[in-house]
């Protein structure tokens, strides 16, 4: 009886008070990394001056303030009109800053005419709520594509980096015809597993500590940490491109491999050498943004003949 008692207390405050302290902190508000420290990042400093310049354009972007409404939570976002004949919708990762993460794309994107639809994920930036890995936030991005699609019309290219990714591909066998493509930017194939490898990192008994994270992920929103996006890429339809660096040691090249793999629609992939977490396009040159431009010009001629 005394020894159960014990098993009981110690289980209770080895096991069950920190994975509640990892799931509240990882699953709250989440307080977005400023421009000077994601600079400061030794990956990216030998592309530090063509960043910043990047960035400076992105920033001095006029846009229009958007939200909407995802089950209860208000959402939050700039529309950059470009008076463009399609719209990006970009999907940003846990505490990222928009205008570092998609500076490259954005101009890339702006060259090409599109338009750009500027989201905070629920739980970061102007948006209420609370992050969930990746979890919920596919819905918000379905949410965010009926608003598109009633109040701009125009065809939707979703383009995901790092837990953005993740809730852009939790959700590739949901998108309406007027996505013309996705592009998937080193996202992870599950929370529970990101979430796991993260507890690794800070030297926590991950294997211990995940199953009551997943239990509290079930009781407040319904859903499982650890489904993962494979089974909504294994149903897929829309054009994709995965890309990802080879020294990604936030989230491993394995994960971007198992959902390209896993992915049943036309793909492509962009692999850049030595290129650590975000840092693929920027990392892979000329030879990255050729195979970028190759996909977006298949992908417009698709939706051209598709919505003609």
């Amino acid at each position: 009886m005394y020894i159960a008692l014990i098993l009981l207390i110690a289980y209770l405050a080895f096991i069950v008070l920190p994975a509640q302290f990892v799931y509240l902190f990882i699953c709250g508000r989440v307080r977005r990394e400023t421009v000077e420290k994601a600079l400061a990042c030794p990956a990216r400093a030998p592309y530090r001056d063509a960043l910043s310049a990047d960035i400076a354009s992105f920033q001095a972007l006029k846009g229009e303030s958007v939200t909407i409404k995802s089950g209860k939570l208000d959402l939050a976002s700039t529309y950059i009109d470009n008076g463009g004949k399609y719209i990006a919708l970009l999907s940003h990762g846990y505490h990222s800053q928009p205008s570092v993460i998609f500076a490259l794309y954005a101009k890339i994107l702006l060259a090409r005419g599109y338009d750009l639809l500027v989201i905070d994920q629920r739980g970061q930036g102007a948006s209420g709520g609370r992050c969930t890995m990746g979890v919920c936030e596919g819905d918000d991005l379905l949410a965010w594509c009926d608003y598109i699609d009633k109040n701009i019309r125009k065809p939707i290219l979703v383009v995901g980096i790092s837990m953005g990714s993740t809730a852009a591909m939790s959700v590739a066998d949901k998108y309406g015809k007027t996505v013309m493509g996705a592009l998937y930017d080193c996202g992870f194939v599950s929370a529970y597993n990101q979430m796991k490898l993260e507890c690794t990192r800070r030297h926590l008994p991950g294997f211990a500590l995940m199953h009551v994270v997943r239990l509290c992920f079930a009781v407040q929103y319904q859903r499982d940490c650890k489904k993962g996006v494979l089974p909504a890429l294994s149903h897929s339809a829309v054009p994709a491109l995965f890309v990802h660096g080879t020294d990604d040691i936030i989230v491993p090249m394995r994960d971007g491999v198992r959902a390209y793999n896993a992915c049943s629609s036309t793909k492509d992939v962009i692999i850049s050498l030595g290129a650590g977490h975000t840092m693929a396009l920027n990392v892979g040159g000329n030879d990255a943004l050729s195979q970028l431009n190759d996909f977006l010009d298949k992908t417009e001629v698709t939706i051209c003949k598709t919505l003609s």
